[in-house]
């Protein structure tokens, strides 16, 4: 019970304390002095918006309001002078630790914080705007605006005092528009916060890229540098690395970079060959300031190089934010310099200058006096930023700038300037003025153009980007090629002509030749060496250097079908198989590979190696399966059979191995007697004249009955069907 109590006095102790800080944020307190505003900007950095170029601008712009509106009061003001101010990193991760604390310890004092004034960094600003957001207090920000910031529908607590990355890239866009331009490269370092920060600039005419009208970009390509923390040679590298890539696609490119960055793009296309007057590079340069902006010097190293920089500079435009050039402004920049040695003991460099960032700081504070003394008169809440925010909209105020307008987003959009580098000065001149409140840019004097020329160059280069234009390519060669061939067809005709025929004819003959590859004159075969001793031993001879077999054939004319199978036996390469080599219809004999041993028939019945390994059952199986596989090989090729398969037409070579012969040309073979040792090797059928074996499966079938009488022959080492008092050679009379 006890511990329930407890809990809900807490909660209920916790609910007065939050309709406190509700009703303590939104009370009215129309009065004199009763608020603070926060300045936060960068301290000690080497930026265009360091605390010693804005902090002067800034206090002067306090003063006045002080002078001129009583009725503000005695109001705080309160500066950041943290370690972490030295770069958008470190404020970027502290700025809202920082700033929550700030804000709670005010909130219930008598200066509660009605501002802040800052921060100059966009990824800061960026994290700090949604807290804003629910304090419900405004961020007034001397600094430009990116693209992605500029929504008032996401980010409604900021008011923009310097320019917006949007109207740069509408400046970009419209200097392209202008000279006719459609492919444009982008270069910035991607390294570097800031340029990644302002090339958000190029958001304008991606957008633009993507309209579907004849003049859009037709082509915007992304060129990123890697330049921040890196050594010299690796920075060249990389420089040198990212125009030629720019120069693949675009002549025309628009460069975010340092002005030594910007001086070393210039002077590395130049030596590349890319300043002859077909490229332009317009690069932002906004303001005068050591480390990021300022003009490019081409007067830097030797005569030499001097010489070749101001030469490549002639194709060099600058994107200028515009600087009053009035008393008013040059007296505020004095009292900034003054400023400068009293608050920081630092004069502003002359590398430097009082540039539009302490001027939009010094307009954002003034008009925010003017703004709070309007309300206060009025008994509106000043610290209901959103109702405040809402006095900024659409309205002109008066500042250093002289008279300026933010716009329905709350930003003042910007001024530009390009300026354009002449030669004879060595000096950059304003040649195209586009004014805050213009919507088209206008040339406002005369440009000199690198080629001499009084117009620009074109967007797209006569040999096109990659150079690959068929009509810039040296044709001398090959006229000269031309002129020979057509002079060695001219003379050439005839014989290229007769080369033709001659080859027509060459392949006539070639084709008669292997068309009667079998053809065998008498000349080539020479005397009979070895009378065979009986009819199944072949008649050895020598053909060509090589020692053959001549089989007697009794046909002295080719029929068609043995024209047939002669024109398929020349591909017949098969081991197995007896080779033919020809016919020679003079001495009517059948040319065959040499077969050493003879037929099987008298291998069988010799008595060789009696007792030796030749009659092993291993020498046996061989001679079967060499057997095998040649009739296998027959009855799977197109001779689908033999028909005449004994012992006596198949042979052995030096090494045992079995060849089956007379398998095909049987047209011309001596025809056989069916007596009775002809005929122990055919099947029944085919000595009972049965019809069915005529077809190819009868035919095969019977060729397995000739196998399995000479696996008998082999088995048996002699007759087969051997049994007491048989002998096939006297089995006829018998």
């Amino acid at each position: 019970m006890a511990c329930y109590c407890r809990d809900r006095l807490s909660f209920i102790l916790s609910l007065f304390f939050f309709i406190y800080v509700i009703m303590t944020a939104t009370l009215v307190r129309p009065g004199e002095g009763n608020f603070t505003i926060v300045i936060i900007v960068l301290v000690r950095s080497t930026t265009y918006a360091d605390q010693r170029i804005t902090g002067p601008a800034m206090d002067i712009a306090v003063q006045k309001i002080r002078d001129k509106y009583p009725a503000l009061g005695d109001f705080k003001v309160i500066t950041w002078d943290d370690d972490f101010l030295s770069t958008c990193d470190g404020l970027e991760a502290n700025v809202v630790s920082k700033a929550a604390g700030l804000y709670f310890a005010k909130l219930d004092t008598k200066h509660p914080i009605s501002a802040f004034i800052g921060t100059t960094c966009t990824f800061g600003n960026l994290r700090f705007l949604d807290p804003l957001y629910y304090w419900n207090i405004p961020l007034l920000e001397g600094s430009s605006i990116p693209s992605f910031i500029a929504d008032r529908n996401r980010y409604p607590m900021i008011v923009g005092y310097s320019y917006t990355q949007r109207r740069a890239g509408e400046f970009f866009y419209q200097v392209v528009k202008m000279f006719g331009w459609t492919d444009v490269a982008a270069l910035y370092d991607v390294n570097d916060p800031v340029w990644r920060a302002m090339y958000t600039a190029m958001d304008y005419l991606k957008e633009k890229r993507e309209e579907k009208d004849e003049k859009k970009l037709i082509r915007f390509e992304e060129v990123t540098l890697r330049l921040a923390n890196r050594k010299a040679a690796e920075i060249s590298a990389d420089i040198e690395r990212a125009v030629k890539q720019a120069h693949k696609t675009a002549r025309i490119f628009l460069i975010l970079a340092n002005p030594r960055t910007i001086r070393e793009i210039v002077v590395r296309a130049h030596i590349l060959g890319y300043g002859s007057g077909d490229h332009v590079f317009i690069a932002g340069d906004y303001f005068k300031t050591k480390n990021y902006f300022g003009l490019p010097d081409w007067a830097q190293g030797t005569v030499a190089e001097q010489q070749q920089a101001r030469e490549a500079f002639r194709s060099l435009f600058l994107v200028k934010q515009r600087v009053p050039v009035t008393p008013e402004f040059e007296e505020f920049s004095s009292l900034v310099q003054e400023g400068a040695i009293r608050k920081f003991n630092q004069s502003i460099p002359p590398y430097d200058e009082v540039n539009t960032h302490a001027i939009g700081f010094h307009d954002a504070i003034y008009s925010y006096g003017e703004v709070l003394n309007e309300a206060i008169q009025e008994g509106q809440n000043i610290f209901d930023g959103r109702s405040m925010i809402k006095r900024f909209t659409n309205r002109t105020f008066s500042g250093i700038r002289g008279n300026f307008t933010l716009d329905s987003d709350n930003n003042l959009k910007g001024q530009f300037e390009l300026w354009n580098f002449h030669n004879r000065s060595g000096e950059f001149v304003k040649v195209v003025d586009f004014p805050e409140t213009a919507v088209k840019a206008e040339i406002v004097s005369e440009i000199e153009w690198a080629s001499g020329q009084s117009y620009p160059p074109p967007n797209t280069p006569f040999c096109w980007f990659l150079d690959n234009n068929p009509a810039c390519r040296d044709h001398t060669l090959e006229y000269v090629i031309g002129a020979v061939v057509v002079g060695l067809a001219c003379t050439g005709f005839l014989a290229f002509l007769a080369v033709i025929y001659s080859e027509r004819r060459r392949h006539r003959k070639l084709e008669q030749t292997d068309l009667k590859w079998w053809d065998v004159q008498a000349e080539e075969v020479s005397m009979v060496e070895k009378t065979p001793a009986d009819d199944s031993t072949p008649v050895t001879s020598v053909y060509r250097l090589e020692t053959i077999s001549l089989l007697p054939i009794s046909a002295s004319i080719i029929t068609e079908e043995a024209l047939i199978q002669l024109k398929k036996l020349r591909s017949i390469h098969y081991e197995k198989i007896l080779r033919i080599l020809g016919l020679c219809l003079d001495r009517n004999v059948m040319l065959t590979e040499y077969c050493a041993r003879g037929s099987l028939y008298n291998f069988v019945r010799s008595g060789t190696g009696d007792g030796s390994l030749l009659h092993g059952w291993i020498f046996r199986f061989s001679i079967m399966s060499d057997l095998i596989e040649g009739l296998n090989f027959l009855h799977h090729s197109w001779f689908h059979h033999h028909g005449r398969l004994k012992s006596t037409s198949c042979y052995l070579t030096f090494r045992f191995v079995l060849k089956i012969g007379d398998y095909c040309l049987q047209s011309l073979t001596p025809a056989q007697t069916l007596d009775l040792k002809n005929s122990i090797w055919s099947a029944p059928e085919i000595l009972r004249g049965n019809s069915s074996v005529f077809s190819v499966s009868g035919q095969k079938a019977a060729d397995i009955y000739s196998l399995a009488v000479i696996f008998s022959e082999v088995c048996l080492f002699g007759d087969p069907f051997l049994r007491s008092g048989f002998d096939s050679d006297t089995a006829g009379d018998n």
